[in-house]
């Protein structure tokens, strides 16, 4: 989806919402996550014993932003603030509600993304120790380690564990929806903020319609912590889901062929449906795969 600035039109609104039901994978991805199983020598190479590129520590672009959250060093670049602004619908601002719509979601992709790259983070010094750290950037987030001993058991809780704390946090914001709007109010609101539509319960239909910020807030964090989620764990390396099948493949080059196949996949569907940003992050994930491949081939 390219705007966020909802109209005060209720009807225009309702249309928003259903045409945003259409396309699972409308308009915002979350890519970039890549906890890879790091080597127990940091900077040593760019390959580990399996084969798969390791993940070094990123040379930072100047962030905008640094703090320690948990005792975890996380640097925020300006790109991550330009995408967010750009996939927010940036360029179609008009008035102050729709800036208002603009800063909420850059916020939102903020706290969202962050507390996925927690849960990798948080969950891989619990496990394995070393020092792990986070990057923001243009293509959502990156968590790495340095120094960590991971075992196969332990690789995979840290890679689950991201998309894990995304899913926790959308349950806890249906937990407060449902607190909000008793029985069956509260289960046919949150059914239209995550699929679409207008509820048949009245109360409920009423706040979806109002277009406020606290709809659009409450549609937003539901979809960002289930919809990329989702994709995040398809298995296309070095996406979480690539990862984790990673561990059970013993041919790294059929790892990337799958990764292959199935970004191209999602590249042409995304075309289909006039995703260009979708399409061009798959696309490049599937060049990527395919680099992979002939790499390994020699």
């Amino acid at each position: 989806m390219r705007g966020r600035g909802f109209t005060q039109d209720a009807a225009a609104f309702e249309t928003a919402l259903a045409a945003l039901a259409s396309s699972p994978l409308r308009g915002r991805l979350h890519p970039g996550d890549r906890v890879e199983p790091f080597s127990r020598a940091p900077r040593t190479g760019r390959i580990n014993d399996d084969g798969l590129p390791r993940a070094l520590p990123p040379r930072n672009l100047s962030p905008v932003l640094q703090f320690r959250l948990f005792g975890i060093p996380v640097n925020v670049e300006p790109w991550f603030w330009a995408t967010a602004f750009l996939l927010g619908g940036g360029l179609d601002i008009r008035d102050k509600r729709s800036l208002l719509f603009v800063g909420l979601w850059m916020i939102l992709v903020f706290v969202s993304i962050l507390v996925h790259e927690l849960g990798h983070a948080l969950s891989g010094r619990r496990l394995a120790g070393g020092r792990p750290a986070i990057r923001l950037w243009a293509f959502g987030g990156l968590a790495y380690n340095e120094g960590g001993r991971f075992t196969k058991k332990s690789r995979l809780i840290m890679i689950l564990a991201g998309p894990g704390a995304g899913f926790l946090l959308f349950g806890a914001v249906v937990a407060g929806i449902l607190i909000a709007f008793p029985g069956r109010s509260g289960w046919e609101l949150t059914r239209a903020l995550v699929v679409g539509g207008v509820p048949d319960d009245p109360r409920a239909a009423l706040f979806v319609l109002s277009g406020t910020p606290t709809v659009f807030v409450l549609y937003s964090l539901l979809w960002i912590n289930l919809w990329w989620g989702l994709v995040n764990l398809l298995p296309v390396h070095p996406l979480d889901g690539g990862q984790f099948a990673a561990e059970f493949i013993s041919s790294r080059r059929r790892v990337h062929l799958i990764g292959l196949v199935v970004a191209a996949g999602v590249a042409a569907a995304a075309l289909v449906l006039k995703e260009v940003f979708v399409a061009l992050l798959f696309g490049f994930l599937a060049w990527q795969n395919y680099e992979n491949m002939k790499r390994l081939a020699f």
